[in-house]
């Protein structure tokens, strides 16, 4: 494991409250920067009132038909985010898997290097068109 210090340390994401101890548990290294990766890609652009600007813009082709337009629309998206607001990687590789997409899941791997440590990762992060909904099937 690095230093905390090396890649970062912050707030688990979604902030975890430790009652005993009396403090927030925080996460640090490359799970630092997944999670970093995860909020950056969750968040709409224009969500967050103090900074408009953060986030992707891959909600924006939520309802568009998927094709290849499409596709190349929201891998710019990611990419373009990532590389805004996430300088400790390098992305190397987006692939979109629309394998779900009836049941309203694009799954995003990414293949990206740290680059402090040069170290190669990957993540699947999964875009929801409906999120968090509990509503009974008829």
């Amino acid at each position: 494991m690095f230093n905390g210090n090396f890649l970062g340390r912050g707030w688990t994401f979604p902030p975890t409250f430790l009652k005993d101890k009396g403090s927030i548990e925080m996460v640090s290294d490359v799970n630092d920067i997944v999670q970093s990766m995860k909020i950056i890609l969750s968040t709409r652009k224009g969500e967050r009132l103090t900074n408009p600007h953060f986030g992707c813009a891959m909600h924006d082709y939520l309802f568009e038909p998927i094709n290849e337009v499409t596709k190349n629309m929201i891998s710019d998206a990611i990419q373009n985010a990532l590389i805004e607001y996430e300088p400790r990687i390098i992305v190397e590789d987006i692939k979109l898997d629309f394998a779900e997409q009836l049941e309203g899941i694009v799954n995003v791997e990414l293949d990206y290097v740290v680059r402090k440590i040069n170290t190669r990762h990957n993540v699947v992060f999964p875009f929801y068109k409906i999120e968090g909904t509990l509503v009974d099937e008829v």
